[in-house]
C-alpha cells in the first residue's frame, strides 16, 4: 500500500512534464513561424534600392528624376554713371538672394536635379555648370528597419544644402559688366537643360538672379540718357531663336539698382518685358522678388 503511494507521484510528475515540454514546443513552433513569415514580408516589402552617382547624387536611371530646377546667377553690374565704376553688391542683398534661392532648393521633391549656371560673358566660354546635384531626400521617408534617417539628414546637410549655400556666398558678389549676358544664357538653359531627352518627363523650375536690363537699344539708350530727359520708348518685343522653355516654372529674382543720371530702367515696363519674354518661350513667372537696395 504504501509503495504503491510512492508511485503515483512519480507517474503524475511524468504526464505533467511531457504536457509542459509538448506546450513549449508548439510555442516555439509558433514564434519561429511567425518570425520567418515576418521576415519573409519585411524582405518582399522592402523598398527597392536607387543605384545612384556618388558625385552628383542623382539616379542612375534618371526616369527616377521628378525636376529639373536650374538656378543662372548674372552677377554683373552695370556702372555707376556719377564714377564710372562697378558697383558692388549689398552684403545684406546677397544675403537676400541666397535666402531666397536655398528655400526653392530645399522645398524640391526627392532625386530632382538642381543645375546652377553662370551667366556666360563672351561666346568663347563653354557653357558648363558650377553645380550639378540631386536631392537625395532629408531621411523623412526612411525607417530605421531599412535605412539610417540620421545619415541621411546628415548628408542631405552636407552634400546637398551646404555646396549650394557655399556657391552663392562665394557668386553672390558682381563682377565685371560683359555685353554678351543674360539674354544668350537664358537660350543655352532652354536648348541645353530642358531640352535633354533623357529629362523630357521632369518638370522644370527656373530661378533667374539679374538685374533685368532689358538686352536692346533701349536699355544702351537709357543709360545715355540724362536724368532731365523724359523716358518716352517701350522695350521693344521679345525676340528669340532657340527652343521654348517646356512649361518651366519661373521666379525672377530682380536686383534692383538705382542710377543717380538716368531714369529707371528695371520699371514695370521693363518687368513686363521679361514676363513677355517668358510666356511667348512656353513658359510661366510664378514669382518675382526684388532684392536690393541700389545706389
Amino acid at each position: 500500500m504504501s509503495r504503491r503511494n510512492r508511485r503515483r507521484p512519480v507517474r503524475g510528475r511524468s504526464r505533467s512534464t511531457t504536457g509542459g515540454a509538448n506546450r513549449t514546443t508548439l510555442v516555439l513552433g509558433l514564434v519561429i513561424s511567425v518570425m520567418v513569415l515576418g521576415g519573409a514580408w519585411l524582405w518582399w516589402s522592402r523598398p527597392p534600392t536607387v543605384g545612384r552617382d556618388e558625385v552628383t547624387l542623382c539616379p542612375s536611371d534618371p526616369a527616377l528624376i521628378p525636376v529639373v530646377h536650374t538656378v543662372l546667377l548674372e552677377r554683373n553690374s552695370r556702372w555707376i554713371a556719377r564714377t564710372g565704376e562697378f558697383a558692388p553688391m549689398d552684403p545684406n542683398t546677397i544675403q537676400e538672394i541666397a535666402k531666397h534661392l536655398l528655400r526653392e532648393v530645399a522645398s524640391l521633391p526627392k532625386f530632382s536635379q538642381v543645375v546652377v549656371h553662370e551667366v556666360s560673358y563672351d561666346r568663347e566660354t563653354i557653357f558648363e555648370p558650377v553645380a550639378s546635384i540631386c536631392n537625395p531626400g532629408d531621411g523623412s521617408d526612411g525607417n530605421i528597419v531599412f535605412s539610417n534617417p540620421a545619415l541621411a539628414q546628415e548628408e542631405y546637410r552636407d552634400r546637398y544644402l551646404q555646396p549650394f549655400r557655399t556657391i552663392l556666398h562665394e557668386r553672390g558678389g558682381w563682377s565685371k559688366d560683359h555685353a554678351y549676358s543674360l539674354w544668350d544664357a537664358l537660350d543655352r538653359v532652354a536648348g541645353l537643360i530642358f531640352g535633354d531627352p533623357a529629362l523630357a518627363h521632369a518638370g522644370r523650375s527656373l530661378s533667374v538672379v539679374s538685374d533685368f536690363i532689358v538686352p536692346e537699344n533701349f536699355g544702351a539708350k537709357s543709360l545715355r540718357t540724362r536724368s532731365n530727359a523724359e523716358l518716352t520708348e517701350a522695350p521693344p518685343a521679345p525676340t528669340f531663336r532657340s527652343p521654348g522653355f517646356g512649361g518651366a516654372e519661373v521666379k525672377m529674382v530682380y536686383v534692383r539698382k538705382r542710377y543717380r543720371d538716368t531714369p529707371d530702367i528695371q520699371g514695370e515696363e521693363h518687368l513686363g518685358w521679361w514676363t513677355r519674354y517668358f510666356t511667348d518661350r512656353d513658359a510661366v513667372v510664378t514669382e518675382v522678388h526684388h532684392v536690393g537696395l541700389g545706389e
